[in-house]
């Protein structure tokens, strides 16, 4: 069984409770899983070759920080276990 922080219910599958949580979580948090600063992302802005390059860049780390906003609010346990 499968539980998010948004939510008192309990789904079966992984699946299942990702697709619910995914219309509950913000920006702040993706935010908290962020591992870069500003001053990372100014200095990486700053040095380079191109916009196309930076910006597949910042997409890959925001996409990153998702997804461990994701693994961080679901918790996984088994059927008939109290929380």
């Amino acid at each position: 069984m499968f539980v998010h922080e948004y939510s008192d219910k309990e789904f079966e599958t992984y699946e299942e409770c990702r697709e619910d949580l995914e219309g509950q979580i913000d920006s702040d948090d993706i935010l908290q899983h962020f591992e870069h600063s500003t001053s990372t992302l100014i200095y990486k802005f700053l040095n380079r070759r191109n916009d196309k390059e930076f910006l597949q860049w910042l997409e890959q780390e925001i996409y990153e920080a998702y997804e461990r906003t994701v693994d961080e609010l679901i918790t996984e346990y088994e059927k008939g276990e109290a929380e």
